[in-house]
């Protein structure tokens, strides 16, 4: 078992989360959270993203506080027809004196998933 993880994979009841939100609508005070939920653009170089973004996370949590981690990477269905080895791009933000991660964003082939 390892520690401090709280899942492999990804699983989000969409369907309550949306009726919650739906009801929200109605109500002119009440705003819904979506910072984990999983956002994706299905464009021929998928993209795909959850969690808060850069500025987000140094406004909550201070500059100091912040590693961000960024990778460029080649799918493994790429390697036979020798495609660009850059095209795909993965970024990751964490909280240093929480061990946290906050965001992760990926683009690629079937990042969607």
């Amino acid at each position: 078992m390892v520690s401090k993880v709280r899942g492999v994979g990804l699983h989000v009841d969409m369907t309550a989360h949306c009726s919650s939100c739906g009801v929200k609508c109605v109500s002119v005070d009440a705003q819904c959270d979506y910072d984990n939920i999983p956002t994706t653009i299905f464009t021929p170089l998928e993209y795909g993203c959850i969690g808060s973004t850069e500025e987000q996370a140094i406004a909550k949590y201070g500059e100091d506080d912040i590693e961000v981690y960024h990778n460029n990477f080649l799918p493994l269905e790429w390697t036979v027809p020798h495609r660009d080895e850059n095209a795909c791009y993965a970024k990751l933000i964490c909280v240093r004196s929480l061990d946290v991660r906050l965001y992760l964003c990926v683009t690629g082939p079937a990042q969607a998933n």
